[in-house]
């Protein structure tokens, strides 16, 4: 195995996403304006951010054998990032998402299907490329092997970093094992039982995690650094385009400065920086010329 600097687990996807200018509503019918198709995927998108960062990326996942699971494969090693260990499913498809995005307002809605076949399994993440990388990052979902990867990186030494899209009832499993996490307020506050800000990161970050950051989208992110310290990260400017994958592009941009040396606070303004560049940009990443941009410009405006 090559040495990385972080092993990624999570989704990959193939995105079907329509553009319109008029949101979803039940039992109507909306006009799309236009129909593209895209790599994406929670973890796949974060990997690919990574590698626009700079970062050696080792991503391992779950791929259909039909030609869109190796159109999305193809997007992660034409980013030069390692799938070694990722596995394809025989005679199964892709992971798909269809996409409806409301371009008057740049939010989307998001409907999945995923074979039950491509559940990961708990041993997928091979234990050579934790003992060759400084960090591991899972999106919160494959739960059963990021739980098993999370407790192996943290017995190694190897900083974990996580994000939780659902509130699992089951979800203190994988925290005990995480050192930095960032998700959804809403996540937040559900697993903490409380809609009181600041006593559900304390009840969080009392599940494992040193470091807790809440996510708010257009209004930035709050948390509790490594010493409990309370901050606020205002969110950046940005022209909303479409906002899928903004939480993916903030994950690797907050992960990317964090190894680079910068305090919580400023990682996360970093995170914020990116997942606002993200937002500029249609699809659901960054292209990797204007990921690069920001990572040689990240005080200067990004495009």
């Amino acid at each position: 195995m090559h040495p990385s600097d972080v092993v990624v687990i999570g989704f990959n996807t193939m995105d079907l996403v329509f553009t319109g200018r008029e949101a979803l509503r039940p039992d109507q019918k909306v006009h799309a304006d236009s129909l593209t198709q895209h790599a994406g995927g929670q973890g796949s998108n974060a990997a690919v951010d990574l590698a626009g960062l700079g970062l050696a990326v080792h991503y391992v996942g779950m791929f259909g054998d039909d030609a869109w699971g190796e159109r999305v494969r193809a997007s992660m090693t034409d980013a030069g990032i390692t799938v070694d260990g990722s596995v394809t499913v025989p005679d199964c498809p892709n992971h798909v998402a269809v996409v409806a995005v409301d371009t008057t307002s740049g939010t989307r809605s998001i409907v999945m299907c995923k074979d039950p076949r491509l559940t990961a399994p708990a041993d997928l993440v091979p234990s050579a490329a934790l003992r060759r990388t400084r960090a591991f990052y899972t999106d919160g979902h494959e739960f059963e092997a990021s739980v098993a990867a999370a407790e192996l990186a943290r017995s190694l030494g190897v900083r974990v970093f996580a994000d939780l899209e659902v509130a699992r009832e089951d979800a203190a499993r994988l925290l005990a094992h995480v050192d930095e996490l960032a998700a959804p307020l809403e996540v937040v506050r559900t697993l903490a039982g409380t809609d009181d800000e600041a006593e559900a990161l304390a009840r969080v970050r009392a599940l494992g995690p040193a470091v807790v950051i809440a996510t708010k989208g257009a209004d930035g992110c709050t948390g509790l650094d490594e010493e409990g310290r309370h901050f606020q990260a205002a969110a950046f400017p940005a022209e909303v385009v479409d906002s899928t994958g903004a939480g993916d592009a903030f994950h690797a941009g907050f992960l990317a400065a964090r190894l680079r040396g910068a305090s919580v606070q400023e990682a996360a303004a970093f995170g914020n920086r990116a997942g606002a560049l993200k937002c500029g940009h249609p699809g659901p990443r960054v292209p990797l010329a204007a990921m690069a941009r920001l990572r040689d410009q990240p005080e200067g405006p990004a495009a």
